[in-house]
């Protein structure tokens, strides 16, 4: 699918997955709002490996296939807080259909802290994970713990693939053992 010609600005929904405390956080030198873009150098900081897991995922407001998947993909995502995946979501957006992609991350209850930058500034950083991202919306992309590329998804987004490779990098933690009268049944024991 082809960018129209009046896309300017990037919105940038930031989170990463902080590893000792689960908790998601915007990294550091990143800011929540869309007040000011964010330069090239800023994207690049947020993409840049960090020891976790990085999933991105690039979508648009003007991209219909886009907005239909967010709310199965938002379930998707905040069914990865707690584990070790940092996560950045890039809306190509100009600024006069920012307010209209926040909107949808909210209603879809997709996880993210929204910061915008250029297009200018984001298509040299995107291509730097993928060589061959040709600005296909939506597209996700897996990136190990190095920053190396394991996964490129062009196209309508499938949840299923990114959890098979999302499971092997980074595994869910195991449920609670189940209990019997309030103490843990412990193996060969009733």
């Amino acid at each position: 699918m082809a960018r129209p010609p009046c896309v300017r600005c990037l919105l940038l929904a930031v989170l990463a997955l902080a590893g000792v405390t689960g908790a998601w956080t915007a990294p550091s030198g990143a800011s929540c709002g869309m007040a000011s873009p964010a330069p090239s150098p800023a994207l690049a900081e947020a993409l840049r490996p960090r020891g976790a897991p990085l999933l991105v995922h690039v979508w648009a407001i003007w991209c219909r296939p886009c907005v239909a998947e967010w709310p199965a993909l938002a379930g998707f995502l905040r069914g990865l807080e707690g584990r070790r995946i940092r996560l950045v979501i890039l809306s190509l957006d100009d600024e006069t259909r920012a307010a209209d992609s926040a909107r949808v991350l909210g209603r879809a209850g997709a996880p993210g802290c929204p910061l915008r930058a250029g297009s200018e500034a984001a298509a040299p950083v995107l291509r730097g994970l993928d060589p061959e991202w040709d600005g296909e919306l939506p597209s996700t992309f897996v990136l190990d713990a190095d920053g190396r590329l394991v996964l490129a998804q062009r196209g309508a987004t499938d949840t299923a693939g990114l959890r098979e490779v999302l499971d092997r990098m980074a595994p869910p933690k195991p449920a609670p053992a189940a209990t019997r009268g309030g103490h843990k049944k412990e193996e060969g024991h009733e």
